[in-house]
């Protein structure tokens, strides 16, 4: 059996779903991320395996330090001559990971029905536990209760729900299931949403609680499991958020949120929030919703990434995961602890004839979309093509 701290076993599955001879790669990145997409790549010596057509191929990695970790081969690079020290061609196979079936749906108004008959309703509003509303989205959109023509091979959705999460509630229209419907109502719930594979093709949708493990999952310096550590802080973006939706000038309607605890801390910060997709017949229930939404989004973030030191007491894979929220103590005795999930985990396995190393680094940080992965230009304009977005969808 492969383990935890051993090289996972490659596993291609072809087109139709059965599995093909592993690949003896020199070098594979596992980069699982908590409810977003995450990517892998996995470089081998060119052979008669692996110079094939990889279209519509996925890739499975089988124990280690993730097991039933995988996604589809979209990327395919083959290089001749251009490794230094190499005499023997090399191919290069990456992709996202299976969260991308997840990512690459819209949650339709009317998901009972084809894109081209959306008359019966204008959006598709659902509120209940969290569990219960994210897997609705996802089985009706993308998975078994979904369409046929939108029904996704090989992806089990038929799930016992947890019942797991608190109370939220969603309104889709034609909107990226990921990006705008699932993500941000599991992060308000709590909960945790993943997508398995096993070497026989099929793909699972898990949905649980976000695990709470900073009583036994905590990383410091004075514990002798951190082998370095990186800290940030960056302030809130907006302490006070002034909602705009539907109307013109005089008749248009307002909604101001602040958090009185950042505004205290650091100073305030006013942003506007243009909203003009939202309803003007909710009594500003949508308005108010997602302007608390943006000021959230705008909060101060802590981010920490740690390279561990697996010990007898604390491994990766066997006492903590991706998603998973731990406790770390930045400093040497400072005080200065960050309880927060494990929001990505980078994964090397370098299986090289010359050494053989599985190294693990996660990173650790609030959940907001400024958590490092956007400069906050990059952010700016995501935040507009949003709001376009939104109005073009009306």
């Amino acid at each position: 059996m492969v383990g935890v701290n051993d090289a996972s076993i490659a596993y291609p599955i072809d087109p139709s779903g059965q599995r093909r001879a592993p690949i003896l790669y020199r070098k594979a990145v596992l980069i699982p991320r908590h409810l977003r997409v995450g990517r892998w790549s996995l470089t081998a010596v060119l052979t008669a395996n692996t110079a094939r057509n990889w279209a519509g191929w996925r890739m499975v990695f089988d124990g280690g330090p993730e097991p039933g970790y995988g996604g589809p081969v979209d990327d395919v690079e083959i290089s001749i001559g251009q490794s230094e020290g190499r005499a023997a061609p090399m191919i290069t196979l990456s992709g996202p990971d299976d969260m991308c079936v997840i990512n690459e749906g819209l949650a339709y108004p009317d998901p009972a029905n084809l894109a081209t008959s959306q008359g019966a309703q204008a959006y598709d509003v659902r509120t209940g536990v969290g569990s219960t509303v994210v897997l609705a989205y996802i089985a009706r959109n993308v998975g078994h209760l979904a369409i046929p023509s939108r029904v996704t091979p090989a992806f089990n959705t038929n799930i016992a729900d947890p019942l797991v999460g608190g109370t939220v509630s969603g309104k889709a229209r034609f909107a990226p299931l990921l990006e705008e419907i699932v993500r941000p109502l599991a992060e308000q719930a709590g909960i945790a949403v993943r997508v398995t594979s096993t070497t026989s093709g099929a793909r699972t949708l898990r949905v649980a609680s976000v695990v709470d493990r900073t009583s036994q999952a905590r990383f410091s310096v004075g514990l002798g499991n951190l082998k370095q550590l990186t800290y940030k802080l960056t302030a809130p973006t907006a302490t006070v958020v002034i909602g705009g939706g539907r109307g013109e000038e005089t008749a248009r309607q307002f909604i101001l949120q602040e958090n009185a605890v950042q505004k205290a801390a650091w100073r305030r910060i006013e942003a506007f929030y243009d909203y003009r997709a939202a309803s003007d017949v909710d009594s500003g229930v949508e308005l108010t919703a997602g302007t608390a939404k943006r000021l959230a989004d705008s909060a101060a973030v802590e981010q920490v990434d740690v390279v561990p030191v697996d010990t007898d007491r604390l491994r990766y894979g066997v006492d903590y995961r991706n998603g998973d929220k731990v406790l770390v103590e930045v400093g040497a005795g400072t005080g200065l602890l960050l309880p927060a999930p494990i929001l990505e985990t980078e994964i090397t396995i370098d299986r090289d004839p010359s050494r053989k190393l599985v190294t693990v680094i996660p990173k650790i940080g609030t959940l907001s979309v400024r958590s490092g992965v956007m400069a906050r230009s990059n952010q700016q304009v995501a935040d507009l093509l949003l709001r376009v977005s939104r109005l073009e969808r009306r």
